[in-house]
């Protein structure tokens, strides 16, 4: 098992997923009806946090308007500045379905037949010619559509984040800043070992799902690296593989779940929100993953 867990830590070639968004980032930033909005193209997810494990894995872009924002408040906040703030921002949820079919009309017109939409992004296909392509993309690309977010405290400030809107019209609210920096910070704390470990869990997830049956979808990576994230450094300091990940689980098994904060520590990791997960889910990976380790160790 320690073999199959070492060959599992590594971070897979950044290479293809870099070319792939260069080319959504250049079609987009080309656009005569996206010119005006001042957007903002970035990676975000696995590639933006050094936790791929597939060469192939899709890439997550983001493409934010800079001409509108959303909001959302702590109960501290008096009602007053909330009316205040609420003021500027009726159009804002009308105005993103209308970016939203501009960002998915660049992108038909820059790669016909290659978009769809997906429930909380516009998927765009490898491309099938990629050796022959002038600008291939190499891996599948993941573009969500955002929004600005504010989220205003009861001092008057307020912290930076992205929204966006699923096809069945739920709102996501991300800290990708937040969450990218917290990671960071813990991988630092780890010695390089908290994002190795996230990328064993990946491939210990797709393994599952593959061999063992676990339901595809019920564990996003977003979110078994935020589980993973409420596990302490300390539960990190192993060297080899194996009894990292062994450790890590460990404490996972008897963890209280609803305490875990998302990673950029705004919102808790598991509710009703469309942003949240189960605990359920959760205890689905965290079991089978223990009953795998143990197998394979035993």
């Amino acid at each position: 098992m320690d073999s199959l867990l070492a060959a599992w830590e590594p971070l897979a070639d950044l290479a293809p997923g870099k070319r792939t968004f260069e080319v959504v980032r250049d079609a987009l930033l080309a656009s005569g009806a996206l010119a005006e909005r001042n957007v903002r193209v970035y990676l975000h997810g696995a590639h933006a946090g050094d936790t791929v494990t597939r060469v192939d894995e899709p890439v997550d872009v983001v493409i934010e308007s800079g001409t509108s924002y959303l909001a959302g408040f702590t109960p501290h906040v008096s009602d007053l500045a909330r009316q205040s703030i609420e003021g500027t921002l009726a159009a804002g949820s009308w105005d993103y379905w209308q970016f939203y079919r501009e960002v998915e009309a660049a992108l038909v017109a820059a790669f016909p037949g290659s978009v769809r939409r997906g429930e909380h992004s516009l998927q765009l296909a490898r491309d099938p010619e990629v050796t022959r392509a002038r600008t291939p993309r190499e891996v599948p690309a993941q573009v969500i559509v955002a929004l600005p977010y504010r989220h205003y405290s009861g001092l008057g400030g307020w912290t930076a984040g992205i929204t966006y809107f699923t096809t069945g019209f739920d709102q996501v609210v991300q800290y990708p800043r937040l969450h990218r920096d917290n990671g960071a910070l813990k991988d630092r704390e780890t010695e390089g070992r908290y994002k190795a470990t996230v990328r064993m869990a990946k491939q210990i997830r797709d393994y599952l799902q593959d061999v063992l049956a676990l339901e595809p979808g019920r564990v996003p990576s977003y979110f078994l690296e935020g589980l993973l994230w409420n596990v302490p450094a300390r539960r990190y300091m192993a060297d080899a593989p194996g009894p990292r990940m062994h450790e890590v689980v460990r404490y996972l098994e008897g963890a209280y779940l609803p305490a875990f904060e998302q990673q950029h520590m705004i919102e808790a990791l598991f509710g009703p929100a469309p942003s949240q997960w189960t605990t359920s889910d959760a205890r689905l990976f965290i079991d089978a993953a223990g009953r795998w380790l143990g197998a394979e160790g035993s």
